[in-house]
C-alpha cells in the first residue's frame, strides 16, 4: 500500500435483535430528535447530544449578556467564556443514521505490514459500544446501494463524514445566514466533545 494511501472502514455496532435485520440490508434510521432527547435521559453525553444540528457562536471573554425573567428585572451576566446556540425544531424529524469510520493510516498501527486498531480506540469503542454487534461495511458498495435505494424512492438525502469543531475557539463552521437558509447542514458538524 502506498503510504499516501488510506483505507476507511466504516462499521455499524447494532442491538443484538437487529442484526439479522441489518445483515440482510435494512439499516434503521433513527430521528434527530431522538439523539437530542437520548443526553436528557442520560444525563451525560455520549452517543445522544442536546446539541444535535444545532448552530453556534462562540462569546468572547468579556461579553455581556441581559437576561430579562418574567419578572421583568434584567440582570446582566459578564461572559468568561461560553458560546450561544440556536437550534431548528423542524431538524427533530430528519432521520439519521449513523457508522463509525476508522482510518487504516490514523486508527491501526502498522508493524510489519500487519495493521492492528490502537488498543486506546479498540477499548473506547468496547466501553461505547459493548451491548452490541459489530458489522463491518464495504464502504464503496454499502454507498453506492444507499444512494441507488434513496435516489429510487425519490428520498432527499445527504451523506459525508461529520465534522469536528471547538465551539469554544472557534465560530461554527457554518455561517449563521446559511444555517437558517438550511439548517439540516449543522448535522455534519459537532462539538469536539463528539470526535471519538
Amino acid at each position: 500500500m502506498d503510504e499516501n494511501e488510506d483505507v476507511l472502514l466504516i462499521l455499524k455496532f447494532v442491538e443484538k435483535q437487529f442484526l439479522e435485520s441489518t445483515l440482510d440490508g435494512n439499516l434503521y434510521f433513527s430521528r434527530c430528535g431522538n439523539f437530542i432527547d437520548l443526553e436528557k435521559e442520560q444525563q451525560k453525553k455520549g452517543i445522544g447530544d442536546a446539541r444535535e444540528g444545532s448552530w453556534s457562536r462562540n462569546m468572547e471573554e468579556g461579553s455581556k449578556i441581559t437576561l430579562t425573567p418574567e419578572s421583568g428585572e434584567s440582570f446582566d451576566f459578564i461572559v468568561k467564556q461560553g458560546s450561544l446556540h440556536e437550534s431548528f425544531d423542524g431538524l427533530r424529524n430528519i432521520p439519521i443514521c449513523c457508522f463509525v469510520m476508522l482510518s487504516l493510516n490514523n486508527d491501526f498501527a502498522e508493524q510489519n505490514n500487519i495493521y492492528t486498531l490502537k488498543s486506546e480506540i479498540a477499548n473506547s469503542l468496547y466501553e461505547q459500544f459493548k451491548d452490541r454487534k459489530l458489522i463491518g461495511f464495504d464502504a464503496p458498495e454499502l454507498f453506492d446501494r444507499l444512494d441507488s435505494t434513496l435516489k429510487k424512492s425519490d428520498i432527499p438525502f445527504d451523506r459525508k463524514p461529520v465534522n469536528y469543531y471547538d465551539e469554544m475557539n472557534y465560530p461554527h463552521p457554518i455561517s449563521r445566514e446559511n444555517y437558517t437558509k438550511a439548517p439540516f447542514k449543522a448535522l455534519f458538524y459537532k462539538r469536539k466533545f463528539f470526535e471519538f
